[in-house]
């Protein structure tokens, strides 16, 4: 997945695809994302804007952590 980073007045949110909805990775609320040894909880939100292989993170998140948004990422998920 590539991150895009999304302008808008909210805070610490993700953002996927909305076909993420449903199916085996079924998304809501709150999760938290870790990105090394960064972690922090955000609010699920979906976007159709976003192709099937993005994910969006609020821009206010650049100025805690630094992801580079020109690579390709795996996604881990695990219940908690």
């Amino acid at each position: 997945m590539y991150i895009k980073w999304i302008t808008s007045e909210e805070i610490d949110e993700i953002y996927f695809p909305t076909n993420f909805q449903g199916g085996e990775m079924a998304i809501s609320g709150k999760i938290n994302f870790n990105f090394g040894s960064w972690e922090k909880q955000l609010t699920v939100q979906f976007l159709d804007e976003l192709s099937d292989d993005v994910i969006g993170l609020s821009r206010n998140l650049r100025d805690e952590v630094f992801i580079p948004d020109d690579l390709f990422y795996e996604i881990n998920t695990t219940d908690n």
